[in-house]
Formats: structure tokens, C-alpha cells, sequence
């Protein structure tokens, strides 16, 4: 929905974030699609445990690593390379205050870097080293949300005048 305002201030950047975030979307949805399989694998190895167990928590491990790599680490790098592409066109056209978009590269570099860290099992999903690598990020949208809730009319009608 940002794309048709976005695109009157950098075209090339709008493009970019839209196109990354269409891509997010995509292995948002890949992951959940993942995690409904392990949900229908782990009714399986329920009624079959004494038959094939081991196979199907092989494969469960498996699906699990996969839905953890596919959400944890390229969903987010993928999401932070739009984000960035959209605090830089946001620091550009000055339609928000600098510092709102400066906390948000610095944000999505320290949730990026999370995300490495997962992939290279430098630390784990869900600790709290990844969660304080995150918490800013989070901060930082409910800052954001907030910030054009307020004045988001403001800046339509600075744009129209």
C-alpha cells in the first residue's frame, strides 16, 4: 500500500522494498506451510511409532531446522533488506523526522545480525541474546506506527501542497 506514495520520492527504492517485501511474504508463507507439515508428520509418528519412528523424527528434525532457517534467518535478511531500502527513501524525502530513520537502519542491521548468528549457530533462536538483537527493531516499529498515526495526514497534505 506504501509503494504508489513512495514511488514519488525514489522509484528505484520504493521498487526495492516492495519487491522485498513481496519476497518475505513469500517465505513467511513457505515457513508456515513448513511448520503445518511437521503438525501432519507429528500426527504420523503418533500412530505409527513403533514402525518407523526414527525416520519420522529424522525427518521432523529436518523440517524443523528448515522452518527455523527459512523464518529465523532468510525471511528476516530478506525483510531487513527492504526495511533499509525503506529508512533510507523515509531519511531522503525527510517524511519523517532523521532520527526515527537512522534508528531504524541501525535496528534492522542489529535484527540482520541476529539472524547471521542463527545461520553460522553462533547462538540460538528464541534466547535472549537473539531477543535483545531484536528488541530494538521492535521498538523501533511501534515508534514508527505511532509516528504516522499521529501525523500521517501531515504528510499527505505536505505532499499535496
Amino acid at each position: 500500500m506504501l509503494y504508489p506514495f513512495l514511488k514519488n520520492f525514489d522509484k528505484s527504492l520504493a521498487l526495492g522494498f516492495l519487491s522485498f517485501r513481496i519476497t518475505a511474504s513469500t517465505l513467511l508463507i513457505v515457513g508456515t506451510i513448513i511448520l503445518l507439515s511437521i503438525l501432519a508428520l507429528s500426527h504420523e509418528y503418533v500412530n505409527n511409532h513403533s514402525t518407523i519412528s526414527l525416520e519420522l523424527e529424522a525427518i521432523g528434525n529436518l523440517l524443523k531446522i528448515t522452518r527455523d532457517l527459512t523464518n529465523h534467518v532468510f525471511m528476516v535478511l530478506v525483510l531487513g533488506t527492504g526495511n533499509i531500502l525503506f529508512y533510507i527513501l523515509l531519511l531522503k524525502s525527510s517524511l519523517i523526522p532523521k532520527w526515527i530513520s537512522v534508528w531504524g537502519i541501525l535496528a534492522t542491521s542489529l535484527s540482520s545480525l541476529a539472524s547471521i548468528l542463527v545461520l553460522f549457530q553462533t547462538i540460538e533462536i528464541i534466547t535472549s541474546e537473539y531477543i535483545i538483537l531484536n528488541v530494538p527493531t521492535a521498538l523501533q516499529e511501534l515508534v514508527l506506527a505511532s509516528w504516522f498515526i499521529v501525523k500521517g495526514l501531515a504528510i499527505n497534505t505536505q505532499k499535496e501542497n
